[in-house]
């Protein structure tokens, strides 16, 4: 596999994902410092993370999971084996990523990922205000979901997820996401946010895969819209979870 390779991808017409190939392992520290630089130097990058060539692995600057990332790092890997269908393993999830990569054309792609006995913990909780909160627990990632009116101002969401993530006691998770959502015509539409510990980010994504996981456990919904009016798909069963969207090379 050629190694030492930038892509940037997105997911559902947002959150993208900047990857790098790397031949071998890196540490933690340095998988922090170079996630940082990676997002820093990609305008469009949301995230990062690095496909570990010798492992066939995917790695989170963070270590958490991500929903989106991980079809990202599926499309990577299939361009470098020149198969449709890959596994590989991911940060914050203990089985193997089945993927299917469709390439619809040039640099758009359909991408399934299936994720076997990947399961949740799901409890109920109340704020100090009186806000009922779904948290979704999928091991990599923690997700806090709120029933609350939309809004236009980014910084309300980011001062708000700060005060949740505060009361509910999740600031020594890898990552914590704050998704907002409302039924709407029959659907359901998230607004996320996302904080990740070890790099120190709060982002108002333009698309969330995990988020998307977790409303769709709540809400019985598989069809999740995202910030960026596309559509990510869920299907959650006691066997695993499947998620799907289209996606973008950069």
């Amino acid at each position: 596999m050629e190694t030492e390779r930038d892509f940037v991808i997105m997911a559902a017409g947002g959150n993208g994902t900047a990857i790098r190939v790397i031949p071998d392992a890196l540490s933690r520290q340095e998988y922090e410092a170079e996630g940082k630089r990676l997002q820093q130097y990609y305008a469009s990058a949301e995230q990062s993370g690095f496909f570990v060539a010798s492992k066939n692995h995917f790695e989170m600057a963070g270590g958490e999971f991500c929903g989106n990332a991980t079809r990202a790092a599926a499309i990577v890997a299939a361009s470098f084996s020149k198969s449709a269908s890959v596994n590989f393993t991911v940060s914050g999830y203990d089985g193997v990523v089945e993927a299917q990569v469709q390439r619809i054309k040039a640099k758009e792609y359909f991408v399934t990922c299936w994720f076997p006995k990947m399961r949740s913990t799901n409890q109920l909780r109340e704020t100090s205000d009186g806000i009922f909160v779904w948290v979704v627990d999928l091991g990599g990632i923690v997700h806090a979901l709120v029933s609350e009116p939309f809004h236009n101002d980014v910084d309300w969401y980011r001062s708000r997820h700060e005060r949740i993530r505060s009361e509910l006691h999740l600031g020594d998770r890898e990552a914590v996401g704050v998704i907002w959502y409302r039924r709407i015509n029959g659907g359901v539409k998230i607004n996320p946010v996302i904080w990740v510990k070890a790099i120190d980010s709060l982002i108002y994504e333009e698309a969330c895969g995990s988020g998307s996981i977790a409303t769709s456990i709540v809400t019985g919904n598989e069809e999740i819209r995202q910030p960026t009016g596309e559509l990510i798909r869920v299907q959650a069963s006691a066997d695993g979870i499947r998620i799907a969207s289209q996606m973008r090379l950069v």
